[in-house]
């Protein structure tokens, strides 16, 4: 049901989608500017163990996670960080980063300010 002025829905409801770039990930768009005419893009990305995502750039969004499930590691601009459940990271607009060694299957909330 699209509404403009809320939303309300269960992931469940949520088809899951390959990625668009990113080899074996999948991910469930929650709220879009192009669904729901909002000005950020949330979703729940879903990264499987040994995936080697490429690094990537967002030139117009900053990306924003929050690691639901799983364990990896995270190589934000030549550093890198371990990633478990309730790790937050923020990857400013422009900067090179990706996930790696994913040693558990990785659920992200992620979250694209403005909307991609």
């Amino acid at each position: 049901m699209h509404n403009p002025v809320f939303k309300c829905l269960h992931v469940r409801e949520i088809p899951s989608q390959p990625h668009a770039s990113m080899e074996n990930v999948r991910i469930q768009r929650l709220l879009s500017e192009e669904s729901d005419s909002a000005p950020v893009t949330c979703a729940i990305v879903h990264i499987p163990a040994g995936s080697q995502p490429e690094k990537h750039i967002h030139e117009h969004s900053e990306d924003i996670l929050y690691v639901l499930a799983g364990r990896g590691m995270f190589w934000i601009a030549g550093e890198v960080f371990p990633v478990t459940p309730g790790t937050f990271v923020r990857v400013p607009k422009g900067v090179l980063h990706a996930p790696f060694e994913i040693q558990e299957d990785l659920t992200l909330y992620n979250i694209w300010a403005p909307a991609k």
